[in-house]
């Protein structure tokens, strides 16, 4: 083996250092343990993973507990997704493609009364995937050219979160909640870096992330006539970046009663400030059905670069049932070498997103 693979280690211990963000399923994502999961249950992936407000179902343990005070009765709400991830990777006249299926949304909730003003929840979902199988380009520094190393990359596994929590009435129109449990799961790696000019394998590492730590979601929302205004967090991990959402959302009786709404996101608040701005809209088709819309857009940190979304979906509600559908389509793109010794003009990530969710109404 060649002496590269020393300048290259400090680089993957910089890899892993990155935190995630919320977007795509790029190469640097899955090195911070996994992509961070945006939508919990498809009502949610219809509108672009909107959380600050959440107060329609059990999901609101995980979206934001404050939700759960808003429920009248047991009830319950699981929810499933699948789609497909892209990464497109240009250097110059070269154009490199990767391209695989990914899991969705996957998360189950529940919810029951104890009192008037309490409603107690539980939940279990998936919070990071790290599936992934692609490639980077880096600079070769015993080459006049400068290029020629390739850097392939294969990873699986997910963070999940098992959850309990409470949502509590504080007046007539505050309600505040809490939920903690247990953050646990692991990704695991198989590294090899090749170097392409000579046709040798420059060397391989593999090696493992193992989580099991406490996790922390909390939130309030004030609720009235008109609309909503919300808050929700969720704490940090060893290899899970903190998240703040606040958002709003109005009735506009001049538009057939839909309902507006924008949601600010800070991924490591007081750190990184990764923001993503969503914009939404629900409209109701009927008293039991109803559309909703949503657009996103990002700005980030250099390596990870400018991202936006679009999601549509809605519900139909039959009974004591209701089904959710949602489709959450997400871009970002980086111009230009964001990181020592890459070979890069630009890298594109998305990935599309198809969630169904089902829920049993009080």
């Amino acid at each position: 083996m060649h002496s590269t693979r020393f300048t290259l280690l400090p680089c993957l211990l910089a890899f892993l250092s990155i935190p995630c963000t919320c977007l795509a399923n790029g190469y640097y994502d899955v090195l911070a343990g996994g992509v961070p999961v945006e939508d919990f249950g498809a009502l949610s992936s219809s509108m672009c993973g909107s959380r600050a407000t959440y107060n329609w179902d059990a999901l609101a343990v995980i979206n934001n507990p404050a939700g759960l005070a808003g429920l009248t009765g047991p009830t319950a709400t699981a929810s499933w997704g699948f789609g497909t991830w892209r990464e497109v990777y240009e250097f110059g006249s070269d154009r490199k493609m990767n391209s695989d299926p990914m899991q969705g949304t996957r998360c189950i909730a529940a919810a029951v009364p104890v009192s008037p003003w309490l409603v107690a929840g539980t939940g279990f979902a998936v919070v990071a995937d790290g599936d992934y199988s692609g490639t980077h380009y880096l600079n070769n520094p015993f080459l006049a050219s400068g290029t020629g190393m390739v850097e392939f990359l294969e990873s699986s596994g997910c963070q999940y979160e098992a959850l309990a929590g409470l949502g509590c009435r504080l007046g007539e129109q505050i309600s505040a909640g809490v939920s903690s449990g247990l953050r646990f799961g692991g990704v695991d790696y198989d590294y090899m870096l090749y170097d392409a000019t000579f046709g040798t394998i420059d060397s391989v590492a593999s090696w493992s992330t193992d989580i099991s730590e406490m996790a922390l979601r909390g939130g309030a929302i004030l609720t009235g006539s008109i609309g909503a205004i919300g808050a929700s967090y969720v704490s940090a991990g060893e290899d899970y970046p903190s998240r703040l959402s606040a958002g709003a959302r109005v009735v506009a009786p001049h538009l057939a009663n839909s309902t507006v709404g924008f949601e600010a996101d800070i991924t490591s608040p007081l750190a990184r400030n990764l923001f993503t701005g969503k914009f939404i809209c629900s409209y109701p088709i009927s008293g039991d059905m109803g559309m909703n819309v949503g657009v996103s857009f990002g700005d980030y940190t250099s390596e990870l670069g400018k991202g936006m979304g679009f999601s549509v979906g809605g519900f139909g509600t039959f009974g004591r049932t209701r089904i959710d559908i949602g489709l959450h389509w997400m871009d970002r793109v980086r111009d230009g070498a964001a990181f020592e010794g890459e070979s890069s003009s630009e890298v594109e990530d998305s990935s599309t997103l198809v969630s169904l969710g089902l829920t049993l109404l009080p």
